[in-house]
């Protein structure tokens, strides 16, 4: 997929260990390229069980809840 420039988002069904609190910025995000929220956004690069080196953003909700979403570098 690489090597025909396509790419995929998803989300990281089994993303191990909770990151720490300290990790997370809260980033002005668009959406839809109108409206603007904020997150509470981490990121690091993360080799998964296949070998397939993948940027990883989680998201920390106001209930301490992260949600991991994967796409490939």
């Amino acid at each position: 997929m690489k090597e025909k420039r396509i790419a995929c988002t998803t989300y990281h069904k089994y993303p191990g260990e909770d990151w720490p609190e300290e990790e997370f910025r809260f980033q002005k995000i668009k959406l839809n390229g109108v409206h603007t929220v904020e997150m509470n956004l981490a990121e690091r690069g993360t080799k998964l069980s296949n070998g397939l080196w993948v940027r990883e953003v989680r998201k920390l909700s106001r209930t301490l809840h992260q949600t991991s979403v994967i796409n490939p570098i």
